[in-house]
């Protein structure tokens, strides 16, 4: 590993633990190491038991095959010449799970210059698409449809739909359908028999693992958002991590910490509390990140697994109206993760003479961005007096730069529990199953 990496910490990030971590760590040391050094096997592409290696820590560097870089040079242009807020009016991508949560929270966390044309459709719910259909002017509009499989049922749907409705309206499809999806399956037949531009998702990235990969670039490059950015701010979390001794691995330290706070606390439910509205979503990403990577019922060799965390997306401070009781006051098997930026990109400054009496004074020529982060202080505070483990991830701003990073510190906070659980991260037979389910249902209703 290069000697220039930059640390954690040089690039603008820190993670406050809670009290008595350190004692933790210090006692678990050679699980620390252990981790460590298993990531690099992981990172070397060990093939896991579901036939895949993890390539997913390959995705932001252009000179490795997992995505070229002549694939985000295609993904570049395709978006320069897609026109989307000029002639075209509105991208419409539908994908489900990893498929649409990663890319629609990256378009909203960084706001790209044509992100209001972007639209994210999750849902084969026709209260939805109905409504939806019947406000889009089709010759103005550009269909994404996002499938690793290239045959999900939840994106396949509105596949057929879409080229039902351009070819009744003349329109030629190859002008209106791009496709994200793996080399095999429905959708790129479809991408061959219809000339349909279709960007590549490697084989060896699962859903949750591939927002990096043309996955997430395709719509966040339409919606005017600098990928190149965000790839770099990838790497460097990577170098970082990959860079720092076993001992002083944020990530290693988080994933100990949360498989101790689990198998020896009971503390199986992780609140990831984001305090940036732009970056709301992040906690929604982590939630099928970690649970889908987690939660299995048997170790890889076949042992029933003690493992998992359930994850719940929390917005502050919103929710400090909502949840915060019980995280406080109820049952103690949660823990806390604070995340948020310590700078706004706006701000507003109260008047320094607040109308009318009895407004509490500190609020005097407060800006918002200092009482959001007051907010998130106290709170943190307040879960640790009362004895509940709390942890603080922060940056300096959201930005593609540090987006990038934080998806990439996240994937090695997974990766590194599942090693700690004995399970393989990579797979998700339970949703499997559940899909096999659905489709034997709907021939059967």
């Amino acid at each position: 590993m290069s000697t220039t990496n930059r640390s954690f910490e040089d690039l603008g990030f820190t993670l406050a633990l809670p009290r008595d971590s350190e004692r933790v760590l210090a006692a678990r040391a050679e699980d620390l190491a252990r981790v460590a050094s298993r990531l690099e096997t992981i990172r070397g592409g060990e093939v896991q038991p579901n036939g895949e290696p993890a390539l997913f820590l390959d995705l932001p560097y252009p000179d490795r095959s997992v995505l070229p870089a002549e694939t985000v040079a295609t993904i570049r242009a395709w978006a320069a010449n897609l026109g989307l807020g000029g002639r075209l009016e509105r991208l419409v991508a539908f994908g489900i799970g990893g498929s649409a949560l990663g890319p629609r929270m990256l378009c909203e966390a960084l706001g790209g210059e044509r992100t209001s044309g972007v639209l994210f459709v999750d849902t084969i719910d026709p209260e939805r698409l109905v409504p939806l259909w019947r406000g889009l002017e089709l010759a103005r509009s550009h269909f994404l449809f996002i499938s690793k499989s290239g045959s999900t049922a939840e994106t396949v749907a509105p596949y057929a739909d879409s080229i039902r409705r351009l070819q009744a309206a003349r329109l030629i499809p190859a002008d209106h359908v791009t496709v994200v999806t793996g080399p095999k399956g429905y959708l790129r037949s479809e991408a061959r028999r219809l000339g349909l531009t279709a960007f590549p998702v490697p084989e060896g990235v699962g859903g949750r693992w591939s927002v990096l990969s043309s996955v997430g670039l395709v719509p966040v490059a339409a919606a005017g958002i600098d990928i190149d950015s965000l790839l770099a701010g990838a790497r460097e979390m990577d170098g970082a991590l990959a860079g720092a001794p076993p001992a002083e691995n944020p990530a290693a330290r988080l994933a100990v910490l949360l498989h101790e706070h689990a198998v020896r606390h009971g503390r199986r439910i992780l609140c990831a509390f984001v305090y940036s509205d732009p970056l709301a979503m992040l906690g929604d990403w982590v939630v099928q990140l970690a649970m889908e990577s987690l939660g299995k019922p048997f170790t890889r060799s076949g042992r029933p697994a003690d493992s998992g965390l359930t994850v719940l997306a929390a917005r502050g401070t919103a929710d400090q109206h909502s949840i915060l009781q019980d995280l406080a006051q109820g049952h103690p098997d949660k823990v806390v993760l604070f995340v948020g930026p310590r700078r706004s990109r706006e701000d507003l400054v109260l008047p320094e003479a607040l109308p009318g009496t009895g407004a509490p004074a500190a609020l005097a020529g407060a800006s918002l961005a200092r009482l959001l982060f007051a907010c998130r202080a106290g709170t943190r505070e307040s879960l640790e007096e009362s004895g509940r483990p709390a942890f603080d991830l922060s940056f300096e701003e959201v930005s593609p730069r540090t987006l990038g990073g934080l998806i990439v510190f996240f994937e090695h906070v997974v990766a590194l529990a599942a090693e700690l659980f004995d399970v393989d991260a990579y797979d998700q037979p339970g949703v499997e199953d559940a899909k096999k389910r659905a489709i034997a249902n709907l021939k059967r209703l």
